[in-house]
């Protein structure tokens, strides 16, 4: 469970960070929550796959990158929300 904390505060940080391209920066974030939630299941993690879907949704909120979320994009969002 080390490395996958490890992935996740990098998607803290990085979502933080104040130098470079934002857009990059919540890409990057976004990224390391996914990975982060393939480990941290709702049924054997509670709180860090809370934390994680968490911080997912303020960095999608913040992105910049892409079109705005869909109804296709909302369903694969579930399927994240029902790990």
């Amino acid at each position: 469970m080390g490395k996958v904390s490890c992935v996740k505060s990098t998607g803290n940080l990085i979502q933080q960070f104040p130098l470079g391209s934002k857009a990059s920066n919540m890409e990057i974030a976004i990224a390391c929550y996914e990975i982060a939630l393939t480990v941290y299941t709702r049924s054997v993690f509670p709180v860090d796959w809370a934390m994680t879907q968490n911080n997912l949704g303020i960095a999608y909120g913040d992105r910049i990158l892409g079109e705005r979320v869909t109804t296709s994009d909302s369903a694969s969002m579930q399927k994240l929300y029902n790990r």
